[in-house]
């Protein structure tokens, strides 16, 4: 496998990585919505610094904007070194299929056959956890681990310190010991717990399965193959981290771990990160596959290998991981059936950044590939014969084996995508329609609504139809009855 990476990459590695490499039509088209939706998110969010990356048809477009400390001018650059914090969760999860699919590991595996000790609380009522529900955040365990509740009892400047303060002390020693004092609340598999427990754990299983430091693994198998020279657990003495700052404009800390870090403790750069998602793009690598394959036949969304979400939205399978430190957080976004990836870093960290960054992700690909699309359309229905017919169109050439069901949710239903009466019928080609009687709408004249796939994936909405409401965060379709 690390011969294929490598060789992989060498063939990706003729292409320029700057935008500024790039001459043709689509360089201003790209440039452009660099621009636009750069300006807007420090805008929106008054953060100091924000860099872009754009992975398009294998070409990578990257971009800096603002300072990273205020008033000193210093730009955040293709080399600045940042924490990636929870993306690197995706790393873990990567090296977990890569075991499934070398027979080291089996998905239906009790993940005490690798644990030092019985544990016999890690059960509930005689189903056990396995490694596919640590994979997909569904241990049964609702509960953070570790428990730092005493911590943020009073959340303030200083709470981050704290943390950083208890993450360096917190060993692995004390990580099984509290691993044997936890209780599951409902069977494995049932229910997303989102917690460290599942990719720390994951994280020692593969020292187990491979026989060396978790950290080591990653190296050779990752780093090492696709070529990431700036990517590091640990923060070598010539370089230094990207400042981030709080709600408060306070410097704030670095996480510190004494565990394995498989949850977040990866540090790299614009330019090596942009080569993982570009990895990560791949339709035909069996690794990549499999880390964003449905291992537990959700009908809904799912998790994959430690990704935070994948769902199907106008524009195919998006995997989607955000990462989150003290002071920085970024977005690392994946859209491998339009060979398009997405990588935003901001060295702000406050409770709304997190939304923030993925309405700005929802808007650069919506310029991207709405293009020349949709100007002036009435989109999403028509009105025929005393019915409000509801039509979505997913491309042809997008995977439509993935979508179990379209609904419409709207203000006419309660926003509900499992009302039984607002299921769209497949007519084939990738047609779906719902035709309901006008006199349902009567109540008001005008309504909202969003097309919604397998009752969890709210599809963004078209910059140039004509019925599109304007919102700050997320827009809709409007549905006018009075004609």
């Amino acid at each position: 496998m690390k011969t294929f990476l490598a060789a992989t990459f060498l063939f990706l590695s003729v292409l320029p990585v700057s935008c500024q490499s790039h001459r043709g039509s689509i360089e201003p088209d790209v440039n452009e919505v660099l621009d636009t939706n750069a300006q807007k998110l420090l805008q929106d969010t008054k953060a100091f610094a924000v860099s872009i990356s754009i992975v398009k048809n294998e070409k990578t477009f990257t971009k800096h904007y603002g300072e990273i400390d205020k008033g000193k001018a210093n730009k955040i650059t293709d080399t600045t070194l940042f924490e990636i914090a929870s993306v690197t969760k995706v790393f873990t999860g990567t090296l977990m299929a890569k075991a499934v699919l070398g027979g080291k590991v089996n998905l239906d595996d009790d993940v005490r056959k690798f644990l030092p000790g019985h544990y016999p609380n890690l059960e509930f009522q005689n189903r056990a956890i396995r490694i596919k529900d640590l994979l997909g955040f569904r241990s049964g365990i609702n509960q953070k681990f570790p428990d730092v509740s005493s911590l943020r009892t009073m959340e303030d400047d200083s709470t981050t310190f704290r943390l950083k303060e208890f993450g360096a002390a917190y060993d692995k020693s004390k990580f099984f010991e509290d691993l044997g004092k936890v209780a599951l609340d409902t069977f494995p598999g049932a229910t997303n717990y989102y917690n460290e427990l599942c990719p720390e754990l994951t994280g020692y299983i593969l020292e187990r399965v491979y026989q060396k430091d978790y950290r080591k693994i990653v190296e050779d198998e990752l780093l090492e193959a696709l070529e990431m020279n700036n990517t590091f657990f640990t923060v070598p003495p010539s370089k230094k981290l990207l400042n981030g700052y709080n709600e408060n404009e306070i410097l704030m800390p670095n996480f510190s771990y004494a565990i394995w870090g498989a949850g977040g403790m990866l540090k790299s750069t614009m330019g090596d990160l942009g080569k993982f998602l570009k990895y990560h793009l791949h339709l035909q690598d069996k690794v990549v596959l499999e880390s964003r394959s449905n291992i537990g036949n959700s009908n809904e969304n799912w998790n994959g290998y430690l990704w935070d979400n994948i769902n199907i939205t106008r524009n195919g399978i998006r995997c989607i991981k955000h990462g989150g430190a003290y002071g920085v957080q970024n977005l690392f976004v994946a859209y491998p059936e339009q060979n398009l990836g997405v990588l935003i870093v901001i060295n702000q960290s406050t409770p709304m950044t997190h939304e923030k960054l993925q309405i700005a992700e929802n808007a650069i690909v919506a310029d991207l590939n709405d293009f020349n699309q949709y100007h002036g359309e009435n989109y999403g229905y028509s009105i025929k014969n005393d019915n409000v017919v509801f039509r979505y169109v997913h491309s042809e050439k997008l995977d439509n084996h993935h979508i179990k069901s379209i609904s419409v949710a709207g203000t006419f239903n309660d926003w509900n995508p499992n009302h039984d009466s607002y299921q769209m019928n497949g007519l084939g080609q990738g047609v779906y329609e719902l035709s309901v009687p006008i006199a349902n709408f009567q109540k008001s004249n005008t309504h909202e609504f969003r097309f919604v796939i397998n009752k969890n994936s709210w599809l963004t909405v078209p910059k140039a139809i004509s019925n599109r409401t304007h919102s700050k965060r997320y827009n809709n379709i409007t549905l006018s009855v009075s004609e």
